[in-house]
């Protein structure tokens, strides 16, 4: 399971020249979930030829930090168990 958070009004897209592009956080665990939520990210996407920007983390931290450096629009945190509700609990709270 995952828990999507979508980013509000000005940080929903990033402008890149005279291009939005959609910037995308994913975190899990998995290799193959990860592998496989991307797939269906870009496939999504393509359908409505949405630019984008998949950032993949293995590692919650990883992506806290990355998240403090730059903003996503998106967010896709992997959920096992209260580590994961924690998790975005805090980036809720951040």
């Amino acid at each position: 399971m995952y828990l999507c958070a979508c980013g509000v009004l000005g940080n929903k897209f990033i402008h890149k020249g005279a291009v939005s592009i959609v910037r995308i956080g994913i975190c899990d665990g998995n290799d193959n979930s990860l592998w496989q939520l991307q797939q269906w990210i870009r496939s999504y996407c393509g359908v409505f030829e949405t630019d984008l920007e998949i950032v993949a983390f293995r590692n919650v931290e990883e992506f806290f930090y990355a998240a403090s450096l730059r903003r996503f629009g998106v967010v896709f945190l992997g959920i096992d168990g209260p580590d994961g509700f924690l998790s975005a609990r805090r980036f809720q709270n951040e």
